[in-house]
């Protein structure tokens, strides 16, 4: 193998993945696999049946000694998230015949590369599966949600619609077992949202709008600001006397307060006849 290549699978192999991986935790039995000519590919089927991910010499050319665990991981394709995985599968290159290696595979679990916790496939046996000349690859079914009635496939999320419980778009190991699959997203017109219940469309929720900078929302998109092409109009502003009667706080029952001379009356100047509110 290439210099470049053999760097490539010890790459592929590194525990450090963004999130769209996989994580094979691979525990080898009583026979081992000798690495060198003979070793171990990754592959990730969506639950359409077509491959979504695929890595060759996941185990770097490296022997995986017996009663031993390895990680091993499988960068899935753009776009594709591990709730897509229907199915994954290990396939060897042994050679069988005399003197062959053979490999016997212990423990598989499988999860997200972003969050060991999640588990999305696990099994053990005494072998799981024995990988020979003559058995060198094993599919096994991934089912993240898994169900037996739509009433088990409700995620709470309503806008994205009725989820169904569905049997498999393609046969697992000879049978078709049935999961949890994506409803269809209610289609609104422009304007217009899902509601929560995701049955019905409503009016999308008002883009605030500040048209003249002066920090306060317009009324008619949710806002207070009863004049939003007048930056000196809007809730909170101090009243100013002037002989116009400007509103400055966006409020006509209130007014500037000056007493020049000291009679004990408000200059006349100190009045409100501004623009309504909501101009």
């Amino acid at each position: 193998m290439p210099m470049q290549a053999f760097l490539l699978s010890l790459l592929l192999a590194s525990p450090a993945f963004a999130d769209e991986a996989l994580t094979f935790h691979v525990t080898t039995g009583g026979d081992d696999l000798r690495g060198g000519n003979d070793n171990v590919h990754l592959r990730a089927y969506g639950n359409d049946g077509r491959l979504v991910g695929s890595v060759d010499n996941a185990n770097g050319l490296q022997r995986l000694a017996d009663h031993t665990t390895r990680q091993m991981n499988l960068r899935l394709q753009p776009g594709v998230r591990w709730q897509d995985i229907g199915a994954v599968e290990l396939v060897t290159t042994l050679g069988g015949g005399v003197g062959g290696d053979n490999w016997n595979l212990e423990q598989l679990r499988v999860t997200p590369a972003s969050d060991h916790r999640r588990v999305l496939f696990e099994a053990t046996g005494r072998p799981l599966f024995r990988f020979t000349g003559e058995a060198r690859a094993k599919r096994f079914p991934v089912l993240v949600h898994q169900c037996s009635a739509d009433a088990e496939c409700n995620n709470g999320v309503g806008a994205d619609g009725a989820e169904r419980c569905l049997p498999t778009p393609r046969r697992i190991d000879g049978q078709r077992p049935r999961q949890c699959q994506a409803g269809q997203p209610l289609g609104c017109p422009p304007g217009q949202v899902p509601a929560a219940d995701g049955r019905r469309c409503e009016p999308a929720p008002l883009r605030p709008v500040d048209a003249d900078g002066d920090g306060v929302d317009s009324v008619a998109t949710g806002g207070a600001d009863c004049d939003d092409s007048d930056r000196n109009r809007y809730p909170g502003n101090i009243e100013v006397c002037d002989a116009d009667g400007f509103d400055e706080d966006c409020d006509l029952q209130t007014g500037g307060s000056r007493d020049a001379d000291g009679d004990g009356f408000n200059d006349s100047a100190c009045f409100n006849w501004g623009p309504p509110p909501g101009r």
